[in-house]
């Protein structure tokens, strides 16, 4: 029997979902003053076949170590979720191999005086990396 190849490997997904994190974002001063709630859904794209055949944290990317990534991040602050989410990005691009990643930022009180639950972006990266 021919080997099975496997075709569809990179839409494998690491997903760390409704993340809290307290940053000091907003474009009135008095936004920025006070680290405020956000919640981030992150979607990394990478294959996961090597870490399922090894069972090897080493074979993948470790979950604590995005969120602690995601973490640096929220410590800066911002004028708006489009900057944040653009860093957080590159950060965790830079500090992982994957071929794409989706970030969605969403901040409660960014119209606290409307009847509005959150606003939110989300951002779509693809990476192409050198080959070594």
């Amino acid at each position: 029997m021919d080997k099975i190849v496997v075709l569809n490997e990179e839409q494998d997904k690491i997903i760390i979902k409704n993340a809290l994190f307290y940053c000091k974002l907003g474009v009135p001063a008095e936004e920025r003053e006070q680290p405020q709630p956000i919640y981030v859904d992150v979607t990394i794209f990478r294959s996961l076949k090597e870490a399922a055949e090894s069972d090897n944290i080493v074979d993948t990317i470790n979950y604590a170590s995005v969120h602690k990534h995601m973490k640096t991040i929220c410590d800066l602050t911002f004028y708006t979720l489009e900057a944040l989410a653009e860093k957080m990005a590159t950060q965790i691009m830079l500090n992982f191999y994957f071929s794409k990643i989706i970030i969605q930022i969403r901040k409660p009180m960014a119209m606290k005086h409307k009847e509005v639950e959150y606003a939110a972006v989300e951002i779509e990266r693809n990476y192409k990396y050198p080959k070594p």
